[in-house]
């Protein structure tokens, strides 16, 4: 996906730290990008769902395993939004593991571009957004 001047970045992702480091790296790549992250699952999707969002052009890295709302329940509920064919974001699937059956299930979920393993780098972000 080319991001345009509107583009934004997004992470629901309870890492803090992790979120930290791709917003610096991001902020490197892509200066002029707004890039915004969340630890709670429930506030990202809050921010997704509120109307002034729902068409704007958003990159959403979305992590697997969170606490309380995981990040399958996050996909659930937005599709609940729109067919998948009408899905406003371009979604990539983050986890630290190499689960066979949740790369699977992430590769095949209608909403999602790809299943991106973790630890990001430079290159995985530059190979994903263009």
């Amino acid at each position: 996906m080319e991001l345009t001047t509107h583009a934004e970045i997004v992470f629901i992702d309870d890492d803090r730290l992790s979120n930290m480091i791709c917003a610096k790296i991001l902020k490197v790549i892509f200066p002029e990008h707004k890039v915004i992250s969340f630890t709670h699952p429930k506030e990202g999707l809050k921010y997704l769902t509120e109307e002034e969002n729902r068409n704007r052009n958003i990159i959403l890295f979305l992590d697997i395993n969170m606490p309380g709302m995981n990040g399958w329940t996050v996909l659930e509920e937005l599709g609940k939004l729109s067919h998948p064919q009408d899905n406003p974001y371009t979604i990539y699937v983050l986890s630290s593991t190499l689960n066979s059956e949740e790369m699977e299930t992430a590769e095949n979920h209608p909403l999602v571009k790809a299943y991106v393993p973790k630890p990001l780098s430079i290159e995985i972000f530059k190979s994903l957004i263009s």
